[in-house]
């Protein structure tokens, strides 16, 4: 199995653990991917219903980022300026 599947599946393993009585917010999560999969959301649509979904959970919304493209971000934005 390559290194990005088994990341994956850990990722997934990863938000059944902290939801471990809430099998519906899994649930949503694999139908947003589904959706983009499908067409139904592009990718900001996609960062928006995560974002929604672990909303106040930063460690899965990073770690979502690990699956976007360059250019797109999850989650808590650190801004700082020169």
């Amino acid at each position: 199995m390559n290194a990005v599947r088994m990341e994956a599946i850990q990722y997934l393993n990863r938000i059944k653990a902290f939801y471990p009585d809430e099998p519906e917010v899994f649930d949503a999560f694999l139908d947003i991917l589904l959706a983009f999969r499908h067409g139904e959301l592009d990718r900001h649509g996609v960062i928006d219903e995560v974002e929604e979904l672990f909303a106040g959970n930063d460690t899965l919304l990073e770690g979502f980022n690990a699956f976007l493209p360059p250019g797109y971000h999850c989650g808590r934005r650190e801004w700082s300026f020169s």
